[in-house]
């Protein structure tokens, strides 16, 4: 069984941030990251398959199809969430955070791991 991190919002300042030191750290057999934004600056990795990008929407239910995976060393990380940053519009911040969470939330129910949640607002 491997262990997995799997990183919703994982392309933003945040995500990136973790990717880098979980990848020095070496912490997990293998990430995915989860974002409807590509992710940038981590090519070597995604080639040599330590790092699978999946585009995804978390206001949509989450179906991600991980095998052989150890449920006690695995984690999922949301980071996935429209901030008061300008550029969205007020209404975009309840459209997609709270279905963005509750979506993750049952994934993370379903598949059994363990869930870290952060949000910047």
């Amino acid at each position: 069984m491997k262990s997995v991190a799997i990183v919703f919002g994982g392309s933003g300042y945040i995500g990136r941030n973790l990717l880098s030191k979980i990848l020095e750290e070496q912490l997990f057999d293998k990430i995915y990251i989860c974002d409807i934004n590509p992710l940038s600056g981590f090519d070597n990795q995604i080639k040599i398959g330590k790092i699978t990008f999946l585009k995804i929407d978390v206001r949509e239910a989450i179906n991600i199809d991980v095998e052989n995976v150890d449920t006690e060393t695995s984690w999922i990380f949301n980071f996935a969430a429209i901030h008061r940053e300008p550029g969205h519009a007020y209404q975009e911040y309840f459209d997609t955070n709270i279905p963005g969470t509750e979506n993750v939330n049952e994934f993370a129910r379903r598949t059994g791991k363990k869930i870290f949640f952060s949000q910047v607002v």
